[in-house]
C-alpha cells in the first residue's frame, strides 16, 4: 500500500514512538532500582522500593498501553475534524502542532515517575518524627516543578493549535 503522506498518519506514528517509550522507561526503572535493592539491609525500606520499582513500572506500561490505544482519540482531539479515510498532505502548521503535541505527552511520560516517588516519599517521612527540612523543602520544589510539568504537558498535549497560534502572532508582530 505505501506510506501514507498524511497528518494523522504522522501524529499517530509519534505517538505510538511515544508509547513504546514508555514500556522502555519502565524497563529502565527496573534495571535502576533493582540492584540497588540489594544492597539494603532495612527490610522496611527494601519494601519500600519494591513498591516504588512496581509502581512506577506498572503506571508507565499503563500510560503506554493508553497512549497506544487512544492515539486515535488523541490525534482526533488535536484535530477536531476527526480522523478520515482522506489523506491530506500536512502544512507546516500542523507539523508544529504534531510537533507540540509530541513535546506535552513526553512531559507527561516523564513526569509519570516522579509522581510515584513524590507520594511514596511524603508517605515515608509522614512516619519519621525528626527529618531534615533542607529535604523536605527540596522535595516541595520538586512537587511545584511537577505540577507545572504536568499542566505545560497537557496543554501542549491539547492545546498545541493555540500554542502555533500563539508563536506565529509572537512571530509576526516581530518582524
Amino acid at each position: 500500500m505505501g506510506i501514507q503522506n498524511s497528518k494523522i498518519d504522522l501524529a499517530l506514528t509519534i505517538f505510538k514512538a511515544l508509547s513504546i517509550y514508555s514500556f522502555i522507561l519502565s524497563l529502565e526503572v527496573i534495571a535502576y532500582r533493582f540492584p540497588i535493592i540489594y544492597n539494603i539491609k532495612d527490610y522496611e525500606y527494601t519494601i519500600l522500593i519494591i513498591i516504588q520499582v512496581i509502581a512506577t513500572s506498572s503506571l508507565l506500561i499503563l500510560g503506554g498501553l493508553a497512549i497506544w490505544f487512544l492515539s486515535p482519540a488523541l490525534v482526533n482531539s488535536i484535530f477536531k475534524h476527526g480522523i478520515t479515510n482522506e489523506q491530506q498532505r500536512f502544512s507546516y502548521n500542523d507539523f508544529h502542532i504534531i510537533i507540540f503535541s509530541a513535546i506535552g505527552l513526553y512531559a507527561l511520560i516523564d513526569a509519570l515517575p516522579e509522581i510515584i516517588n513524590t507520594i511514596l516519599f511524603y508517605y515515608q517521612i509522614h512516619d519519621l518524627t525528626n527529618v531534615d527540612k533542607g529535604i523536605i523543602a527540596d522535595r516541595n520544589s520538586s512537587l511545584i516543578g511537577l505540577i507545572l510539568q504536568l499542566i505545560l504537558g497537557l496543554w501542549l498535549l491539547f492545546g498545541s493549535r493555540s500554542v502555533v497560534k500563539l508563536i506565529r502572532s509572537c512571530g509576526r508582530s516581530g518582524t
